[in-house]
């Protein structure tokens, strides 16, 4: 085993209901996906994008059916199974987004959408080298890849963010 999974390994319990892990998840995507004065749209897509970059299988899966429906049941049903765990996480990144408000590593508006906030990460109070840490060096990278995958994804109205990455690749699915 890597030394750096054995250390992600001490993280993570269950990653889906670790907050350390999804804490650093949720830090990275934003730090990754948005430059310094740039607003990520939509807090609700963090939820399907934490569960996204936690899976080398599923970038696999997105890359190869990039532009495509896809048409191994399998790899389909990996992909529906990050859109179920970001609905069953929703709440989780919900309350994880305003902890770290509190904390002032996030700036937090409102949207228009009721209910919906956007969420700018304040680096400057983030401790220096924070994010470049080796460890995470894997996620930084399938984060990346994600992005080039569906680009400008902090842009992007939820509508849009499930359509191009789930039913663009033929994967039913509806938002809560």
């Amino acid at each position: 085993m890597d030394k750096r999974d054995s250390v992600k390994r001490r993280l993570n319990f269950i990653s889906g209901e670790d907050f350390y892990f999804l804490t650093y998840e949720l830090l990275l995507i934003l730090d990754i996906l948005t430059t310094a004065n740039v607003i990520f749209r939509d807090h609700r897509k963090l939820s399907y994008l934490v569960q996204l970059a936690g899976d080398e299988k599923v970038i696999r899966i997105l890359e190869r059916y990039e532009d495509r429906i896809i048409n191994n049941a399998e790899d389909r049903e990996q992909l529906f199974v990050t859109f179920a765990n970001g609905e069953l996480n929703k709440r989780e990144i919900f309350k994880l987004v305003f902890a770290l408000e509190r904390r002032g590593f996030l700036h937090v508006e409102r949207s228009a959408i009721p209910e919906v906030v956007d969420v700018q990460l304040n680096r400057a109070k983030l401790p220096a080298d924070f994010l470049s840490s080796e460890v995470f060096q894997e996620d930084r990278a399938r984060i990346g890849r994600i992005r080039k995958i569906v680009p400008r994804l902090s842009a992007l109205t939820m509508e849009t963010f499930l359509q191009k990455v789930y039913g663009d690749h033929g994967v039913n699915v509806w938002a809560l």
